[in-house]
């Protein structure tokens, strides 16, 4: 709009055409906020459950648990408005689950913000609560005074000294990749160096025939530790086996209690409708004598460690994919000890894998990694399932598109809307797939809902592309937090090949990128024995 203007020679006219714009923009705003308040609110009263918000308006500032339009559905159900824009003097409230202190320092003396949880008690309790408990800050004059309920987990925002090391300390999002890293050089090491002798191949020889023949097709396992987090916790709690647990952080003392998601949670809270990454608040309410137990990190990594050193004993056709999680090729192991009992051998490794660990294993398989991937479906909880070569075809048929590696519900929208099943993937043509997805992934996609799975090498080496330390919320890092940022990522740096890493390093923010270019990007070249850094790979992204 500024463009279109052709500038005034004099500053009394430019003055004077600026003031005409302002005053038009004005206009049309205020006519923009009548009309949705009339559209919004028009029908106001009719078939009002209650009038406890009479004469109350509220307007939403960012993400809220419940939604912005759930919050609207209940203030207008119980005779309230819900406003679009804030209006100074004319919103009650405005409902945020956090402010920004550069905003708190903005607000006037009158101006209240109250926390969601306000507007759901008020209706629980059917009247018009005080809000005193519910403010996000008191005297917003002085926004240093925030609420006793506002909340505590604040103190691990940016600018506490111990912000880096906490963060790290408590993600289990970090515990997952650096578990799944460790386990890959294991099993790294181990192929390199095999046993001269593998201790629980003794377990077998009741299966061993002398008539053996060959061995068989299905030989690729994928072993899957049932509600790994929980079943750790379980060791220790056995009071808790078969009652509805879940694995957290919340522990339900302060305010926030309820916002942290669910990491894992037991078959029992799954019968409930309880699910992985739901939050507590919603989990509660759908199983309300759920028990929330603490992360145990380093039980996690013991644990993970012990059971590929049990399949170990077996065979090193290992393929690590999480902590959890590991494909396993016994074609070796059948034909050294004249075995063609699959199920069997799988059978004997899940008893081992519980009588050490107390955890329970559910392995799938079959003739590939995808089709033993989607057999763990079928064996879950606490079993095992294996797909015969024959019976492919039929299985993956019914198998969901969703379920295929790398497909996900964009993929499945871009190829056909209503595509749910294998079996209607199968009915659109190669040449259809790979003028959507390209030549390469159109054919992979094709041959995996056929239950064809020839791209991936179950004994393939792989190793890590790069090191990230992602920090995705919190304050603007200071000189001192980004200097312990850069530790912590050479820290990481430390336990890889410096020659293999991607040389890449990205900021939150240009002007970030710009600010510490000179000094970050040096010591990274030093570090990793670069020559240089090319600054043109950079990017300003939330990864550093």
């Amino acid at each position: 709009m500024e463009d279109d203007l052709e500038k005034p020679e004099t500053s009394t006219g430019k003055n004077n055409e600026w003031e005409k714009v302002a005053d038009q923009w004005k206009t049309y705003m205020a006519a923009k906020k009548s009309k949705l308040m009339h559209q919004i609110n028009g029908t106001s009263g009719e078939g009002n459950v209650s009038n406890i918000f009479k004469g109350v308006s509220i307007f939403v500032n960012g993400y809220t648990d419940p939604p912005a339009s759930e919050l609207r559905r209940i203030i207008q159900l119980h005779g309230g408005e819900y406003h679009v824009y804030y209006e100074y003097g004319l919103t009650t409230y405005t409902v945020a689950t956090h402010i920004a202190k550069g905003k708190l320092s903005k607000l006037r003396k009158d101006e209240k913000i109250v926390h969601p949880q306000y507007i759901i008690d008020c209706v629980k309790a059917n009247k018009r609560l005080s809000d005193e408990d519910y403010l996000l800050c008191k005297d917003n004059a002085l926004p240093n005074k925030i609420s006793k309920k506002c909340f505590e987990s604040s103190r691990n925002a940016g600018n506490d000294p111990n912000f880096i090391s906490n963060f790290y300390g408590r993600s289990r999002l970090h515990l997952i990749s650096t578990l799944a890293q460790e386990m890959k050089q294991f099993v790294q090491e181990l192929r390199q160096s095999p046993p001269e002798v593998f201790h629980s191949r003794h377990l077998l020889l009741p299966l061993s025939k002398s008539d053996f023949i060959k061995v068989p097709k299905e030989t690729i396992c994928h072993i899957d530790l049932d509600c790994f987090f929980v079943s750790v916790a379980l060791r220790s709690c056995p009071d808790l086996v078969g009652k509805p647990v879940a694995v957290t952080h919340s522990r339900g003392t302060n305010y926030g209690a309820g916002l942290s998601d669910i990491a894992s949670c037991s078959y029992e809270a799954r019968a409930a409708g309880v699910k992985n990454g739901m939050s507590v608040r919603e989990a509660k309410k759908l199983c309300p004598n759920i028990i929330c137990v603490p992360y145990q990190f380093e039980d996690y990594r013991t644990t993970s460690t012990a059971v590929y050193e049990i399949i170990s004993r077996y065979t090193v056709d290992i393929r690590a994919v999480s902590c959890d999680e590991v494909y396993v090729d016994l074609s070796s192991l059948c034909k050294d000890t004249n075995v063609d009992d699959i199920m069997g051998i799988v059978s004997i490794i899940r008893e081992e894998i519980h009588r050490e660990t107390g955890c329970i294993a559910s392995v799938g398989i079959g003739s590939n990694m995808l089709i033993a991937r989607l057999a763990t479906r079928h064996a879950k909880p606490n079993g095992q399932f294996l797909v015969k070569d024959e019976e492919i075809s039929s299985f993956i048929k019914k198998e969901k598109v969703s379920s295929l590696p790398g497909i996900g519900y964009s993929t499945r929208a871009k190829a056909v809307g209503t595509v749910d099943t294998c079996e209607e993937l199968q009915n659109i043509p190669v040449e259809r797939l790979q003028t959507l997805f390209g030549a390469k992934t159109g054919l992979q996609i094709y041959n995996l809902s056929r239950g064809i799975d020839k791209d991936r090498d179950l004994l393939e080496i792989s190793s890590r592309k790069s090191v990230s330390c992602d920090v995705n919320y919190g304050i603007l890092p200071s000189d001192k937090e980004m200097n312990e940022l850069a530790d912590y990522f050479f820290q990481l740096v430390e336990y890889e090949d410096y020659s293999t890493l991607v040389s890449q390093v990205r900021f939150i923010e240009r002007k970030a990128l710009d600010c510490f270019a000179d000094w970050v990007f040096p010591i990274i070249a030093l570090k990793m024995f670069l020559k240089e850094v090319c600054y043109s790979q950079l990017g300003h992204h939330l990864i550093v």
